[in-house]
């Protein structure tokens, strides 16, 4: 069977024409490389990023608080997924408070006050819209990236719990 590893490559492991990965001693292809088993409780891995979907922090911090402490790959993405949560609900927290205190500006009665309510009580809600869709987007990507075994850390989260890994850290298979 032929593969990508020039005949002058020094021994290592590479891939060959099927993807496969063997290896080389630097004359002959050894045998099939088998890649260790994908974690046990991945499914947990998954559903703990449908926080900001199904319902805030209270998924995930269950799953954090139950999970095995030894399975780093769960415990790496519950934490992940708790953090980003919890970062959800303090900007959601603003964004009602600005809502809040826009709409007391419309209610104000005077027509100045009244327009620069209604405009600021449109941009806090627009901007609180976004902020929720944009959460949406990013717990079903971290999901979707759980699935495929990477190490997905989210680009905005505050890290209020420990137990995520460097996320220079290659996958489990």
């Amino acid at each position: 069977m032929e593969s990508q590893a020039p005949s002058s490559a020094p021994p290592g492991w590479y891939p060959d024409v099927t993807g496969a990965v063997r290896w080389w001693d630097g004359q002959a292809w050894g045998p099939l490389a088998v890649p260790p088993a994908p974690p046990a409780n991945k499914t947990l891995a998954i559903v703990t990023h449908l926080g900001p979907v199904l319902g805030g922090f209270i998924l995930p911090l269950v799953i954090y608080c139950v999970c095995d402490k030894n399975d780093r790959y769960v415990v790496h993405h519950s934490s992940e997924g708790l953090n980003f949560s919890l970062t959800l609900l303090i900007v959601q927290v603003a964004w009602m408070a600005l809502g809040l205190l826009a709409f007391v500006g419309l209610a104000a009665g005077r027509s100045a006050g009244a327009a620069l309510g209604l405009g600021a009580f449109g941009l806090v809600w627009l901007a609180g819209f976004a902020v929720t869709v944009a959460g949406w987007v990013f717990a079903i990507l971290a999901a979707v990236r759980a699935s495929q075994g990477q190490w997905y850390r989210y680009p905005v989260c505050i890290r209020f719990v420990k137990g995520a890994v460097p996320p220079d850290t290659p996958p489990l298979w």
